[in-house]
This record gives structure tokens, C-alpha cells and sequence, in this order.
């Protein structure tokens, strides 16, 4: 992208220093559907951005090329990046901006956490988005309010998303996941899943493979926070069917029997219950507001 691409301070506003302890947060909408879902070209001197998408899907332009965003995921924007969006219509998440000063101050507890901003990037959070959504939860009550305690609770919020962020980008489990029977388990299936989900086979092959019966497979999927070995199986072949969507040709049905589903009527209600769109329509709006 233009070095020339405008500069804001907050997107749409004229330049200015952020204070040092800038912090803010306000829904992905508040800026994107008066833009009718896309975000010209800009940058941002001295801030940057984790967005927390939890429905619809977009792209992000950047220096380092294209990243595809599907819910849900976070986006994280460096300072300095120059950076454009189109968000399919709807698009449900959250904005957190993180000044330079504030994050610089946040590091030097923990200089890891400066990997968090490396880069431009798209990061699945998978089975993190409930406890990522509760730090949003808890950063939003906190910055609308100040209460004993106010600035310490912001800086652990704040920090609960940085970190998982982390994780996230170098693929650790937490330690007690890694260290139990369940959690290498879990991780196992999570691997033959990744190999396999395209192929027409029932748990019952995923346990068999592991070595496992299927009870054994589901307990140790609940004692992990996983729901049901299905669930895992299911919500790999539904992130393959919007991107399917979103970026192929094939129909629904030939959509459906490539992930591995004979009844396409019962893809399409799965679907449905997923996304809350049947996948017709969540294919309409992408080919509608994505740029490719």
C-alpha cells in the first residue's frame, strides 16, 4: 500500500497525539456500516488495534498482503501498518486501541507480549473465543466506569487478551492441558481431525485410530472444555464450508458432501444453527461486500 494513505487518530478523525494511557474500545459497527462495511486505506502513528470478531467474516489489506478474517477470530494491527478492510454486512465484533506509550509500559513487566503487534495478522481463536469474549466483557464494564480498583482491573484485562493473543500466535496450550492424559489426548484428535475431516468417517474411526474408545474420547473432550468429540469435527468442517463460501464456485450441496455430509438438508440446518445464516445467504453477502 501508498506510503501517501491517510493518517488518523482514531479512524475518520485528524491526527493527534494519543495520551499516554490512551485506551478504548467501541463496537466493530460504530465505524464500519456508516462506511457501508469498508475501511479505506490509513494508518494510525501511535496506535494499535486488536479487533475481536465474533460473527460474518472480511478481508484486511496490508503491507504484508491479504488476510482473510472468519469469525471467530481476533485482527491485530500494528501502529505505523497502513491497513484497509471490507467487512461482509453485519459483521459482529469489537474495537480495542491500545496506545503506544500504554503497550510499551505493558512490556516492560513482559517483553514477549511485543510479538503481539509484529506483524499484521489473523489469528483463529477457537475454543479461547469464550474466555476471549469475557475479557472484552470485562474491559468494556470496566473502561465505562471507574470503581475501586479501576486502573489495575483495566491493566488485567488488557492483559488476559495480550496474552492469549500470544498463545495464540505460537500455538501453546496451557501448561496443565499439556501436562494431562485428556489434554495430549484432545491434541491428538485435534491432529487427526486437521488430516481427516474431509473424509466420510464417524468418531467412531477418530477413536479407533487414537487407540480409544468413543466414551474415553468424549471425557477427555469434556474435561478439556471441548464439548463433544463431534463438535470438534463439526466446527472444523463448518470453518472449511465458509471458506468454500466465501471463496469457491461449488454449490451447497457439492459443499456438503466434500466435508463429509450425505444429507445435505441436515448440512444446511448445522449450518444454520452454527452461523445463524443458512449458507446461501452467508454466501450472498460475502459475493456482495468482499473484495477479492
Amino acid at each position: 500500500m501508498s506510503v501517501s494513505s491517510p493518517t488518523f487518530y482514531l479512524y475518520g478523525e485528524a491526527p493527534k497525539a494519543a495520551a499516554p494511557d490512551f485506551l478504548h474500545l467501541e463496537p466493530l459497527d460504530h465505524r464500519s456500516r456508516p462506511a457501508e462495511w469498508h475501511i479505506g486505506a490509513h494508518r494510525h502513528d501511535d496506535l494499535h488495534h486488536v479487533f475481536m470478531l465474533l460473527g460474518g467474516a472480511g478481508e484486511m489489506r496490508a503491507e504484508g498482503g491479504v488476510c482473510r478474517a472468519l469469525a471467530p477470530c481476533l485482527v491485530l494491527v500494528p501502529a505505523r501498518e497502513v491497513h484497509s478492510f471490507s467487512f461482509i454486512p453485519d459483521t459482529a465484533g469489537s474495537v480495542l486501541t491500545i496506545s503506544d506509550v500504554f503497550l510499551e509500559g505493558l512490556c516492560r513487566t513482559d517483553g514477549e507480549l511485543r510479538a503481539v503487534f509484529g506483524s499484521a495478522r489473523v489469528l483463529a481463536t477457537g475454543q479461547e473465543t469464550p474466555a476471549m469474549v469475557g475479557y472484552f466483557d470485562r474491559l468494556g464494564r470496566e473502561l465505562a466506569w471507574h470503581a475501586p480498583g479501576h486502573a489495575v482491573a483495566v491493566k488485567a484485562s488488557l492483559l488476559q487478551i495480550l496474552v492469549t493473543a500470544l498463545r495464540l500466535e505460537c500455538q501453546v496450550a496451557a501448561p496443565a492441558s499439556l501436562e494431562s492424559n485428556d489434554g495430549r489426548l484432545v491434541a491428538r484428535l485435534r491432529e487427526q481431525i486437521e488430516a481427516r475431516f474431509r473424509l466420510h468417517e464417524p468418531i467412531g474411526a477418530y477413536a479407533a485410530s487414537l487407540g480409544v474408545s468413543v466414551s474415553r474420547l468424549r471425557l477427555a473432550c469434556r474435561t478439556q472444555g471441548c464439548g463433544a468429540p463431534l463438535d470438534l469435527l463439526n466446527a472444523r468442517r463448518m470453518l472449511e464450508a465458509k471458506r468454500a463460501l466465501l471463496y469457491g464456485a461449488a454449490s451447497v450441496g457439492e459443499i456438503a458432501h466434500a466435508l463429509g455430509y450425505e444429507d445435505v438438508s441436515y448440512f444446511v440446518r448445522l449450518f444454520r444453527q452454527m452461523e445463524g445464516v443458512s449458507p446461501s445467504r452467508f454466501r450472498k453477502k460475502s459475493k456482495e461486500f468482499l473484495l477479492f
